[in-house]
């Protein structure tokens, strides 16, 4: 990586620290007071800056709306399940650990909407439709998730400004296949699985100031997908650095419609078994996609395309 690169991408890092969050490590350790959970609502009595640490049980819904604390609540969930998590209208929320066990269905593991200042940290999320559903959030960071066993998407972002993605695991997806006729006319459709996935909305702020590092994707599935059709405001200041993507589907990684962001170090490959059910005598290939303003997309490693400019040096 050159100087240019490193200084753009120094940049952006900058402006994200400075909002005190997105790259900290100990929101809501210094001075804490350690609070047993007991049966009810666990947040009660809780006060500003308070670790609540939960025994090893099923918990059911874990509720957090409307409450704001500075500084953070850390809730320590260790071995505790949980059948969903929702934070709406919240900030300074930390989960620490933890295991969401989904109905199936059209189920979201854990919402998070209207938050900031929010950090789940370790956790497991299995057998829900969808495992993090992000809106209208801020300052928010998601480290070393597990997403294992989804039917759908692992992370979706929306309306959301200045997000770290980073650790996250893809494994095992089982998504509900569209269904074709002997034409290869879709008569029904399913599920179209990302590990991460973002979009903006006409009308409003676009979704910005996203880093999304160190995934590891492997599945019946696309990998980072950002997309912007329709379009509906794109992308501002994306960074997609240091992720393993191996899955079926052609789209490893995707920006449209971006603008002064950066897609490096990435390592792109085809899992065998992907196919387009329309030309299923076509074999899919993995790539990495990127169109926009002021975009830095160079040091990539793609399996199916080592000429892609995406592969180039960065100068």
């Amino acid at each position: 990586m050159r100087q240019s690169q490193t200084l753009m991408i120094g940049a952006i890092l900058a402006m994200l620290a400075a909002t005190g969050v997105l790259l900290a490590d100990d929101i809501g350790q210094a001075g804490a007071r350690l609070v047993r959970a007991d049966e009810g609502d666990m947040l009660a009595r809780a006060r500003a800056g308070d670790r609540i640490v939960l025994e090893p049980r099923d918990y059911g819904t874990l509720r957090v709306i409307g409450r704001r604390f500075d500084p953070a609540v850390t809730i320590v969930a260790g071995q505790a399940r949980f059948s969903q998590i929702i934070v709406k209208q919240s900030s300074g929320v930390r989960i620490e650990g933890g295991t969401v066990i989904g109905p199936g269905g059209k189920s979201y593991g854990v919402t998070l909407n209207g938050v900031d200042n929010v950090q789940i940290d370790g956790m497991t999320i299995t057998g829900a439709h969808r495992g993090i559903v992000i809106g209208g959030a801020h300052d928010l960071a998601i480290v070393n998730v597990r997403l294992d066993g989804l039917i759908s998407d692992g992370i979706d972002v929306t309306q959301s400004q200045r997000v770290r993605i980073s650790g996250a695991m893809c494994r095992n997806f089982a998504p509900n296949a569209s269904q074709y006729d002997a034409d290869g006319k879709r008569i029904s459709s399913g599920d179209h699985p990302d590990c991460i996935q973002a979009w903006s909305k006409a009308g409003t702020a676009p979704v910005a100031d996203v880093i999304v590092e160190n995934v590891d994707a492997e599945g019946r599935m696309q990998g980072i997908f950002f997309g912007d059709k329709a379009p509906n405001g794109g992308f501002d200041r994306v960074i997609v650095r240091n992720n393993r993507i191996h899955v079926t589907y052609p789209n490893g990684i995707v920006l449209q419609n971006a603008r002064d962001s950066v897609v490096t170090g990435n390592r792109v490959s085809t899992l065998p078994g992907g196919f387009n059910p329309r030309h299923p005598e076509r074999r899919n290939r993995t790539n990495i996609r990127a169109d926009g303003v002021g975009n830095r997309v160079c040091g990539n490693s793609i399996a199916d395309f080592p000429g892609s400019p995406a592969t180039d040096r960065c100068r």
